[in-house]
């Protein structure tokens, strides 16, 4: 069984040390007798943790400390984070204005940098290499074309918004194709 905080792992370290501490402290100066066994509880908690947790986690994370990621790990927490910017980026509505649109693009495009931004710090495998950076090339003119449909739609352009969707989808069917060869299961897949 496998548990993906999303988090690397010096990140669970440093949570879990914060808690072990907390609770020895608690735990040391504490009046109660079930609050100071809470706390006690925790801190040897924290502490195993803390000390266990760069020894069992998959160092894959978003830490770049294990170097270069496998295919699979690297298909999966890509996979991963366009998971979660889906399921940001689907909370927006369907705008058929275009100040809805605009308002609706300013909410998104940051999002998709920040989505891009994670993807950014995953080490390919050595030969993926090559169709990882045209892939994340890729998705940076897709973002950008994002910025082209949000500006035109702040300008009430609507040919702009036409024209910006257009070259959208020509950059995402590319990136649609980068990502069915790194065997992505979730990254612009239909």
């Amino acid at each position: 069984m496998t548990v993906d905080l999303g988090l690397a792992w010096w990140l669970v370290v440093a949570v879990a040390a914060g808690v072990a501490a907390a609770g020895a402290v608690a735990a040391w100066r504490g009046r109660s007798p079930v609050g100071r066994g809470i706390a006690g509880t925790l801190a040897v908690q924290g502490a195993v943790i803390a000390v266990a947790a760069p020894f069992v986690m998959d160092e894959s994370g978003m830490s770049m400390v294990g170097g270069a990621l496998t295919k699979e790990q690297y298909a999966r927490l890509a996979d991963a984070d366009c998971a979660r910017f889906s399921a940001r980026s689907g909370m927006l509505g369907t705008a058929e204005e275009l100040s809805t649109l605009a308002d609706e693009m300013k909410r998104l495009v940051p999002m998709f940098w920040e989505a891009y931004g994670v993807m950014g710090t995953l080490v390919p495998p050595e030969d993926e290499m090559p169709t990882a950076m045209a892939w994340m090339n890729a998705m940076a003119r897709a973002g950008r074309e994002l910025e082209a449909v949000r500006d035109a739609a702040r300008r009430e352009d609507a040919r702009g918004v036409d024209a910006a969707n257009a070259r959208f989808g020509e950059v995402a069917m590319e990136t649609t194709a980068l990502s069915s060869k790194l065997e992505m299961r979730v990254c612009w897949q239909p």
